[in-house]
């Protein structure tokens, strides 16, 4: 055996295809295709989640230090609460 056979990135790479099956176990028709965790598509879509993930807690630092200012009125400190309750929301969600 060589070091190469044991490489899992051209695998990973490749996708799989998979089947679905309805609820009562046929066949679909239907198919969805999986690359591996290893994949340079995976690696893709982690680093824009992660961009999209610190733009949010940026977005909300921002919201939550304006809520905490000591000039801020009861009305200024609730909207800004607000916000940043939206912000966490949709944080939780990508």
């Amino acid at each position: 055996m060589k070091p190469e056979d044991f490489y899992t990135k051209p695998a990973c790479n490749t996708p799989q295809r998979l089947t679905l099956y309805l609820p009562d176990g046929k066949d679909s028709g239907e198919w969805i295709e999986v690359y591996g965790i290893d994949s340079d598509a995976y690696e893709a879509a982690l680093a824009e989640y992660q961009q999209q993930l610190l733009a949010i807690e940026i977005t909300a630092s921002v919201h939550k230090a304006k809520a905490l200012e000591v000039s801020s009125t009861p009305e200024q400190i609730d909207k800004a609460i607000g916000s940043f309750s939206k912000f966490r929301q949709i944080g939780r969600h990508c």
